[in-house]
């Protein structure tokens, strides 16, 4: 027994400590379909430019993959600020339809690559995945809060032979974490047969799950610093459950999924050993911002000082050079677009900011 524990341990060691090739992707994207992602239309071909207190860059990835990792939700007001008509459309907060502005979903990816084993395996499946939802503050904090996190897996992963998921909870800290949102696999029918039908396989992308976001109560001591303290990033990790492939025939023994958690500069981030638990990425995989919307000098209220940011903002929507920042402060209207008929929610931001919470 202590003869197997101590190989055991080794090969852990050896595994979570060698580089290997990348064979799968986690990623999260406020897009909700991957055709979206894979044809971007602008704001996201610009990236999320830089300027008033933030510097965000890109594009990296041509829009694509990388370039949709940052969510922008506004507070929740004692007023309902956050669901009137004038402003309850805006983009991206909005991106999961139901017209809160104070929630939103972050949509996570999975790009399923070609096993890089040096015994080569046939009819290969993920067989399971355990993920945990770090969140942790980008600033000092202690300004806009989350109230809440919310987790749910893609209906199609309960589908097929022996498959099962199980979405996790949260962890109810400050800022919340999602823990132990599991996934099972197993490729046998009742035959038994080897049988991979529903399951993610080699070489697709497949949209996973939802990781919803709600903002707390609008904090109302303004400084300059407001919205980098009400910034979180969220990373993802490798869970008791681990991220494993199973293949029919070959393979290697013990073998490892060698996953990618997010993208970094336009490629997918180091891959880390799925194998390991508690492994994770170095760069966030998704930012949330939890900031009232019109708010461009980032504290924490709407003033006249925000009105030239927004005039900037039209005009760069004229030219198509608007980046994904612009919309996410001043479109009221959904189009991802800061035009004319975003000035009647951006003067409602304006008079409603002096009433706080």
């Amino acid at each position: 027994m202590k003869k197997a524990l101590l190989m055991a341990a080794v090969v852990g060691m050896i595994l979570g400590s060698t580089a290997m090739a990348q064979e799968s992707t986690l990623f999260f994207d406020i897009r909700g379909t991957h055709a979206e992602i894979t044809a971007p239309t602008y704001p996201h071909t610009n990236g999320y430019g830089s300027g008033a207190g933030f510097n965000y860059g890109g594009p990296d990835n041509l829009g694509m993959e990388g370039d949709g990792q940052m969510l922008w939700i506004t507070p929740t007001h004692a007023d309902g600020f956050e669901t009137a008509p004038q402003v309850m459309n805006s983009w991206p907060s909005n991106n999961d339809g139901d017209q809160n502005t104070s929630t939103g979903d972050l949509y996570l990816y999975m790009t399923v690559n070609e096993d890089t084993d040096t015994i080569p395996g046939t009819n290969d499946v993920i067989s399971s995945l355990g993920l945990d939802f770090g969140l942790t503050d980008d600033g000092l904090g202690g300004h806009n809060r989350l109230a809440d996190l919310g987790f749910a897996w893609e209906a199609f992963l309960d589908n097929g032979g022996n498959a099962q998921t199980a979405a996790g909870a949260n962890d109810g800290g400050d800022p919340p974490s999602w823990n132990d949102a599991k996934m099972v696999k197993v490729p046998v029918d009742a035959t038994p047969l080897y049988a991979v039908g529903a399951g993610m396989v080699p070489t697709n992308t497949y949209k996973v799950g939802t990781l919803s976001a709600t903002g707390g109560l609008r904090e109302c001591v303004f400084v300059p610093t407001h919205r980098n303290d009400s910034t979180f990033n969220v990373h993802i990790s490798v869970d008791g459950l681990l991220i494993t492939r199973t293949f029919e025939t070959g393979g290697d023994v013990p073998g490892a999924e060698w996953v990618s958690f997010g993208y970094n500069a336009g490629a997918p981030e180091t891959a880390v050993n799925g194998s390991l638990e508690f492994a994770t990425s170095t760069e966030p995989d998704a930012i949330i911002v939890v900031q009232m919307i019109g708010d461009g000098s980032g504290d924490g209220r709407v003033l006249g000082n925000d009105i030239g940011p927004f005039v900037q903002a039209k005009n760069a929507t004229l030219t198509d050079t608007q980046t994904c920042v612009m919309p996410a402060i001043y479109d009221n209207t959904g189009d991802r677009k800061i035009l004319g008929n975003d000035i009647g929610g951006f003067v409602f931001a304006k008079n409603g900011s002096a009433v706080c919470p």
